[in-house]
């Protein structure tokens, strides 16, 4: 990934800290007795008395084979949250061990948390003992050497099955690590889906081995990174899901592969550029099946497959003789028959593979007289222009709410925390004046409304978590516990305790700045709380003992050889600082960091950037 590869965002630095490195910190300050700060809230919460405190000698035990991979994703947290190792075990558990477990009395993703002599998270599914995990890592506290966690009982299941986050990885590069990050943030607030955009007009990631002239130079992933990614994901109960985006947003595919996705005109040998792909050749589909057939191999673990299918150009596509002719044997009307026809295709094409076909909202209806799109299809309802969600699930959809308002981050077009968490996941809102659902449409709760999804749209990768942790978690609590009755000055006393966690878990050490003109901004310029007029000092300080950090000023990637910090770091222009905590073996603890700083040595950045 080399330079690619270094893809996140500092998070907004706290107080300089004068803590020497080195030093185990408090995770966070201690919770007043009783207090329970979980994110989405559960469904049933019982506080105790006292705590639970986990010796050196206390132990992870996996009482099944399966569960050993969370067991081991649990104990690395674990110790990047307090400094403390714990063997990962099974068998009989002691006093002080925290226990995981498959129970039969609960189903799917529901999960029982009990914390006494021992902490035992039970769960129906391994992404149900999963999720009981995740709320096992936010009470978990450090103090000193006290690690403790609250005695506890916890009785949760999520009211929705599906609690995605799309990222667009197709117009924005991200690298592996910047999603490695965000399967993280993902995990802690128990989001089950993210949907990886793959294809679009700017780039082709998915690296073919049929077509491998299809992979866009410089900007796809390996095969090798991306079983590494799914099994990332898998372990911490978090499903990848590829989307192939057809027939439009396929530039990419038409450009390299001209003779195959799109239309050669005889008479010149020139690509004629239909805008979409060339859904009227039999060779196309043949494509098709072997591309989702090698995507479905690599995200298997994925019960779902994403076609694309929205805002399809058809200007240019019925003229061609091969669309005339497909046409005539098909019995389709006009082009937009044949886009329709390209779905049913592909949606037989994605069952044949096992999976279940999810598409954009971008069809009227139920399609024509000519095609009918079948209703096993899974809709997202994101825009409300081709067809409002009520008209949706009157013709038998099953849908997951998109809204673009508030669920899209597109850039500097996001809405804030507070306003997602008065939002419901029956209600869609457009911020567009001529947009149906400009005048927001609340539906009656159903059950085939099965969840939601926010969305990351040709954002750069080092503004995406920064961007998403407290929205994402917003969206979290209201699709996982809708009936919860919180407020939201309750949801973020919560999550300033988790955020902390999250920090910990990606990385362990603080990073604190002296002498930026606005640290505290929160406005559309994310770079602005970076800025300084004359200079900045950096101080870096490790929250696990033996931690070195090493960085670097030159864009690289810190390596084990890189420079280490040993000192605050005095800053007189504009610099990129690339941090990465490493062991006592040289092996990388937590991922990789970055921060800009930006000098405006006239206006400190007072007036934006």
């Amino acid at each position: 990934m080399d330079s690619m590869g270094c893809g996140f965002y500092w998070w907004r630095a706290g107080v300089a800290c004068a803590i020497a490195c080195g030093v185990l910190l408090a995770m966070h300050e201690s919770a007043p007795a009783g207090t329970v700060n979980v994110i989405p809230w559960p469904a049933s919460v019982e506080a105790g008395s006292g705590e639970m405190e986990l010796g050196a000698d206390s132990r992870i035990v996996a009482r099944q084979t399966e569960l050993k991979p969370l067991a081991e994703v649990l104990a690395e947290e674990a110790f990047l949250l307090t400094g403390r190792r714990m063997a990962v075990t099974s068998g009989r558990a002691k006093p002080g061990d925290i226990v995981l477990e498959l129970s039969d009395s609960l189903k799917g993703e529901a999960h029982a948390v009990r914390v006494t002599d021992t902490a035992t998270v039970r769960g129906g599914s391994y992404a149900g003992v999963a999720a009981g995990t995740a709320t096992l890592v936010q009470l978990l506290t450090a103090d000193g050497e006290k690690v403790s966690l609250p005695r506890v009982t916890i009785a949760d299941k999520p009211h929705s099955r599906y609690r995605g986050l799309m990222i667009d990885v197709a117009r924005q590069w991200y690298s592996v690590d910047t999603l490695k990050q965000i399967i993280i943030l993902c995990r802690l607030y128990k989001i089950g889906q993210i949907q990886l955009h793959l294809t679009d007009d700017q780039s082709f990631t998915f690296p073919s081995t049929a077509f491998p002239k299809l992979a866009t130079k410089g900007r796809h992933y390996s095969l090798e990174q991306l079983h590494d990614l799914v099994k990332f994901a898998d372990a911490r109960g978090v499903t990848l899901v590829p989307e192939f985006e057809t027939p439009g947003h396929s530039s990419a595919m038409r450009r390299a592969m001209p003779e195959l996705f799109d239309s050669i005109d005889p008479a010149t040998g020139k690509m004629r550029n239909l805008g979409v792909l060339n859904m009227a050749t039999e060779q196309m589909y043949q494509a098709m099946d072997t591309l989702v057939g090698e995507m479905s191999e690599v995200f298997k673990s994925s019960p779902y497959f994403h076609i694309g299918c929205d805002e399809v150009w058809l200007a240019r596509v019925g003229g061609t003789p091969e669309a005339k002719a497909y046409m005539a044997r098909h019995g389709l009307r006009n082009p937009h028959d044949l886009y329709l026809k390209h779905i049913v295709r592909m949606h037989e094409i994605v069952k044949r593979h096992g999976k279940r076909t999810v598409l954009w909202e971008g069809f009227g209806g139920t399609g024509s007289s000519s095609v009918q799109i079948p209703t096993d299809i899974l809709v997202i309802a994101w825009e409300t222009m081709y067809q409002l969600p009520q008209s949706l699930l009157k013709n038998g959809y099953t849908l997951i709410n998109c809204a673009w308002k508030p669920l899209y981050i597109v850039n500097d077009t996001r809405w804030a925390p507070e306003y997602i968490y008065g939002w419901n996941m029956w209600r869609w809102e457009n911020h567009w004046v001529h947009a149906p659902s400009f005048t927001p449409i609340q539906i009656e709760p159903t059950d085939r409304v099965i969840g939601a999804q926010m969305c990351v749209w040709e954002q750069a990768e080092y503004r995406t978590v920064p961007g998403l942790r407290k929205r994402l978690a917003a969206m979290s609590e209201r699709i996982w516990n809708p009936k919860a009755g919180r407020e939201y000055k309750d949801f973020n006393r919560r999550f300033q305790s988790t955020d902390r966690v999250l920090s910990r878990v990606l990385h362990p050490f603080t990073v604190s700045a002296n002498g930026l003109t606005d640290p505290d901004y929160e406005g559309p310029f994310f770079n602005r709380e970076n800025c300084f007029g004359q200079s900045v000092t950096v101080t870096v300080t490790p929250t696990v003992a033996a931690t070195t950090i090493r960085y670097t000023l030159d864009q690289t990637v810190p390596t084990s050889e890189s420079p280490r910090y040993t000192a605050p770091l005095t800053i007189d222009r504009t610099t990129t600082i690339k941090a990465q905590a490493f062991g006592a073996e040289g092996a990388p603890r937590g991922r990789l960091l970055w921060r800009t700083y930006e000098l405006h040595p006239v206006t400190g950045c007072v007036d934006g950037l």
